[in-house]
């Protein structure tokens, strides 16, 4: 962490900021070095091994051959986003949210897949290719849900709380949405101006890249969908994908039970991690709608590609899955989720909540165990 990182993380918490210079610690090599201590941030208990296992101190130690003090860092180069919601919120206003909003489109009752049917996007090649490219910037939106249930006196389930917290703010938007983008292999063509090599190689090449007279691959999908493939029912699906995120929802379900437990909570918990939009699909229907409903003509379905959305502060190749920042996120949010839980609210957990916890709000601790299914409905 730089000098003026240091800074700003000591005002945003209330700190002064102020340092000494470390140019006059150096002007003698006769002066003792300066000790620099690192004091970790409260973790949960069963995770406070796990969280930070590096420490990111700097120690200062003299050269034997030049008399001259060397600084080896022992923190990773990677940095982490910040985790303050507001900065968050802050970092996703760069996205293009009105894209969203695609023409002739409806989503799927659970939010997972918008799939559109306007004309352009089935007849002219350039507006399927600016639709995959556009759709490309857009990431998917994670969620978390905390639910606990029990069963009254009467043998009917009730619902104890049910909490919703957007995990979008973790996802790296910084990175550019060309080098997400991996395209499979086109389908082969008989006039020989389509086909890719074959395999499961996949194409990450921006289409910007490619010469007027070299079609890129995604204008090569556009084209035989759009224009060299003749059937009556088809579709064409663009995935996307949050690399990572078995590890990251693993870990959040892990520091939830461990919560719950604490809170004397006896109830049925079940931690779920749903994604919304994460599939795009150009659909064509059969012109005639009797012929739709008999189902006469079976789908013919391509899958384009996919666009992959890593965690912020997460690189190839440098061992971090993203654990780092969700470890760091629950610090930020775990005493709103206890808030929540005790309130018992059923419904989306966000900023406010937030806001109010930092400014002191708690909720009583139950004395005694709470939902078990024998306790009925009288807690």
């Amino acid at each position: 962490m730089s000098h003026e990182d240091l800074k700003s993380s000591a005002h945003v918490w209330g700190g002064d900021g102020n340092e000494g210079d470390n140019s006059q610690q150096r002007q003698s090599l006769s002066d003792a070095p300066t000790q620099q201590e690192a004091t970790p941030s409260d973790a949960p208990p069963a995770y406070s091994s796990s969280s930070h296992g590096t420490s990111t101190g700097a120690s200062t130690n003299p050269n034997a051959s030049t008399g001259i003090a060397t600084t080896t860092s022992t923190s990773p180069s990677r940095s982490h986003p910040p985790t303050n919601p507001l900065a968050q919120l802050a970092s996703l206003a760069s996205l293009p949210f009105h894209q969203y909003q695609v023409p002739a489109s409806a989503l799927n009752p659970d939010r997972t897949t918008l799939t559109t049917t306007h004309a352009p996007f089935l007849t002219n090649p350039d507006s399927l290719t600016n639709l995959i490219l556009q759709q490309s910037a857009l990431p998917p939106k994670p969620s978390l849900r905390i639910s606990g249930t029990h069963k009254t006196s009467s043998g009917e389930t009730t619902t104890d709380f049910d909490l919703t917290l957007s995990l979008l703010p973790l996802l790296d938007v910084t990175e550019p949405s060309s080098s997400r983008l991996r395209l499979h292999p086109p389908p082969q063509t008989s006039g020989g101006g389509g086909g890719g090599s074959g395999g499961s190689k996949l194409f990450s090449k921006s289409s910007s890249s490619f010469s007027s007279r070299e079609r890129s691959p995604l204008d090569i999908w556009a084209r035989h969908f759009c224009v060299t493939d003749k059937s009556e029912h088809r579709s064409l699906r663009l995935h996307r994908r949050i690399e990572g995120v078995s590890a990251a929802a693993a870990l959040l379900e892990g520091h939830v039970r461990t919560l719950l437990a604490a809170l004397k909570y006896r109830g049925k918990l079940d931690v779920a991690f749903p994604v919304e939009y994460e599939d795009v699909v150009v659909h064509k229907r059969p012109g005639n709608w009797l012929v739709g409903l008999l189902r006469i003509y079976p789908e013919k379905r391509f899958e384009v590609g996919e666009v992959v959305w890593g965690f912020g502060g997460s690189a190839s190749g440098g061992g971090d899955d993203g654990s780092v920042l969700v470890g760091l996120w629950w610090r930020e949010w775990e005493g709103v989720v206890r808030n929540a839980v005790l309130a018992r609210v059923k419904g989306r957990v966000g900023v406010e909540d937030w806001v109010c916890w930092r400014m002191g709000a708690r909720e009583a601790e139950r004395r005694v165990e709470w939902g078990v299914d024998w306790a009925g409905d009288t807690f």
